[in-house]
């Protein structure tokens, strides 16, 4: 992401047209894969204002302004989102005829925080962080206008009233650029106190002092920064052996892992098997239908509800379906068609469904009472 800004920046300042082009065609490129890999148009178009911005302050030409904007949306790739229809913002998720509840806030990811906790996430202390915010206000006094083309990146951890604290990911690197500033600034303010008695190796002094202190920042941040904090296994240990266990257990290629949504990453990437749900599933109807299976005390239930999800899910129907009673019948009248085979996995806190598995309309499971340890 910020490559793509360094382009936009490039493109922007660019006094020839065709070096602004070809930054322009590079930007464009970069945020279409950057696009197919984390669909966020809200980024892109983040990047677009910053080169509509720097264009038209720096060119005051209008072909460039537009002809450069228009290129790099296109290329892009990023389509029309509205802003206010965000998951993140959302209280009811409307899906094929059925209402649910918004969870997201159970997230830890996109858990709101407090404005000290944010700097501490970022630079790994309050001290370090208000130094960091210290040199970006310096910086964008210095350079008004590449304050407001490269604005969102700093206020974007702002968003973590709205995003959560995931949003901190992208401003991180930007806030460090800010203590580098600050740092360099300093050091180059020390050395013009001393500038005359330095003579013609003021200048060359002052450079090679500027590198010495960026070179010890990041050897700073490296050994203080959150980089060195490493956060133990969100998953445990057993489970992913038995995740890379499930493989063998599958009836094949149309096999498929049913669990709650934390585990689908780390399912597939052990079993190499799809899986119903994952964590950027958040807006998917599946979650709440896995939560309902995973949580009844009738296997029966969770079976008919599991080969529901395997057969297409809400989008599967053919007719709107009035009430949740309507839409249980449908499962109970389908037992018979053919779906996915699967394996799935809950845990729950009275009793434990250790596995549950199916193919076509065959069901069979072993149940285990979590207090005797007998399995039935």
């Amino acid at each position: 992401m910020y490559f793509m800004f360094a382009m936009v920046m490039c493109a922007g300042r660019a006094k020839d047209i065709k070096w602004g082009l070809f930054f322009t065609l590079i930007a464009g490129i970069v945020a279409n894969l950057f696009m197919a890999w984390y669909g966020k148009p809200e980024l892109i178009i983040m990047a677009a204002f910053s080169l509509f911005w720097l264009t038209l302050i720096i060119t005051h030409d209008l072909k460039r302004i537009l002809g450069f904007s228009t290129i790099f949306i296109v290329l892009s790739g990023v389509y029309y989102f509205n802003p206010f229809n965000s998951l993140y913002l959302l209280n009811e998720l409307t899906n094929d005829y059925f209402i649910f509840s918004n969870v997201l806030s159970t997230v830890t990811e996109v858990s709101q925080i407090t404005f000290s906790e944010i700097l501490i996430r970022m630079t790994g202390s309050v001290t370090a962080g208000v130094f960091c915010l210290i040199g970006i206000a310096l910086w964008a006094v210095r350079h008004p206008v590449m304050a407001v083309a490269y604005g969102p990146l700093a206020g974007f951890a702002l968003f973590t009233i709205v995003l959560g604290n995931r949003a901190l990911f992208y401003s991180a690197p930007f806030f460090w650029f800010g203590g580098a500033y600050l740092a360099v600034l300093v050091t180059r303010l020390t050395f013009y106190q001393f500038s005359s008695r330095l003579g013609n190796l003021a200048h060359a002094i002052s450079i090679s002092a500027s590198a010495a202190t960026c070179a010890a920042f990041l050897l700073f941040i490296w050994v203080t920064g959150p980089v060195n904090q490493l956060a133990r296994p969100s998953i445990p240990i057993p489970i992913i052996k038995a995740m890379s266990e499930i493989k063998s257990m599958s009836e094949g290629e149309n096999s498929v892992v049913a669990s709650w949504w934390d585990y689908g990453y780390a399912s597939m990437l052990m079993n190499g098997l799809p899986t119903f749900t994952d964590p950027g599933t958040h807006r998917s109807n599946a979650n709440y239908f896995i939560a309902d299976a995973l949580l009844s005390s009738n296997p029966v239930y969770t079976a008919d509800t599991l080969r529901f999800l395997a057969r297409g899910g809400l989008s599967s129907l053919e007719t709107e379906v009035e009430n949740r009673t309507a839409l249980t019948q449908i499962m109970i009248d389908n037992r018979g068609t053919a779906s996915t085979s699967g394996i799935f996995n809950a845990d729950r806190s009275d009793d434990r469904l250790d596995t549950l598995y199916f193919e076509n309309w065959k069901v069979g499971y072993r149940f285990r009472r979590a207090n005797s340890g007998k399995r039935s």
